[in-house]
């Protein structure tokens, strides 16, 4: 895996091991589930499932980037950490190797740790255990109904102590109201999204809308990854030529919105 990715909000994916289970709506067209799971058989996704560690040589590339990182302050150092797992799904086999992930992103200053999560509650009591907190580390939380923005506000609110938070609102699968966060939390960055895939399911853009519409109000950063495949627009599909709806010149051009922190800053 080189310094690249097809995810516009991050640089680079890293994983230092491989499955899950499903906890949440947002869930359920799970691609890392396809990929893994279906096609390639590498792991089996779910409780009673397997998971399974990356290879050294894969453990080693943090090391690399934040050499590189650290020569060159252009350099990308945006690291999305796990794309095909979670790092705080509760299961005894991996805690050492989330102590070996952590040892990892506590050697890497020079990088920008972007760990997303849909089991904030777990997060917060690793983090609030840890002596130390890198500079550059972010905790995100995968948020796509109302249901889940009042569950998982407390567990959010009590890891913005240690760190700051993104919230990863993809698949958006109903209009919701993130108020709360946006007045609560005193370093927030918001990230929207439509569903990808061939069982997408329909995203609002009217939804999306009222979250980049929230953000500007209260002056949090918004950053629109993509419209999905199956895009809403005033109670009809928008005809895309991108199957993700990624290519924002198909976009309405007041969603045309894609900020990042200052990451330095944090």
């Amino acid at each position: 895996m080189g310094m690249n990715t097809q995810i516009s909000w991050c640089d680079a994916t890293w994983n230092p091991w491989i499955g899950c289970s499903k906890v949440s709506p947002l869930c359920t067209h799970c691609y890392a589930e396809e990929m893994m799971d279906y096609r390639y058989h590498r792991v089996q996704w779910g409780d009673e499932g397997t998971r399974d560690r990356t290879s050294e040589a894969n453990w080693k590339l943090p090391y690399r980037w934040n050499r590189k990182a650290a020569k060159d302050p252009d350099a990308p150092r945006r690291v999305f950490c796990a794309s095909l797992a979670d790092f705080f799904e509760d299961r005894p086999e991996l805690q050492p190797w989330r102590e070996d992930a952590w040892k990892v992103i506590q050697e890497t200053p020079h990088l920008i740790w972007l760990v997303l999560t849909k089991r904030p509650a777990q997060a917060a009591d690793f983090l609030k255990v840890q002596e130390t907190i890198p500079k550059g580390f972010w905790l995100g939380c995968s948020i796509g109904t109302q249901d889940e923005v009042e569950k998982h506000f407390e567990a959010i609110k009590a890891i913005s102590q240690y760190a700051p938070i993104f919230l990863s609102l993809e698949p958006l699968l109903e209009q919701i109201d993130i108020t709360r966060y946006l007045v609560e939390l005193p370093r927030l960055w918001v990230i929207a999204g439509g569903e990808s895939g061939p069982k997408a399911r329909e995203t609002s853009v009217n939804a999306l809308m009222k979250v980049s519409e929230d953000c500007a109000e209260h002056e949090v950063l918004f950053f629109l990854k993509q419209l999905g495949k199956r895009p809403v627009w005033n109670g009809e599909l928008m005809p895309l030529a991108d199957s993700k709806g990624g290519n924002w010149d198909e976009w309405p051009s007041y969603l045309r919105i894609r900020q990042l922190p200052e990451f330095s800053d944090a």
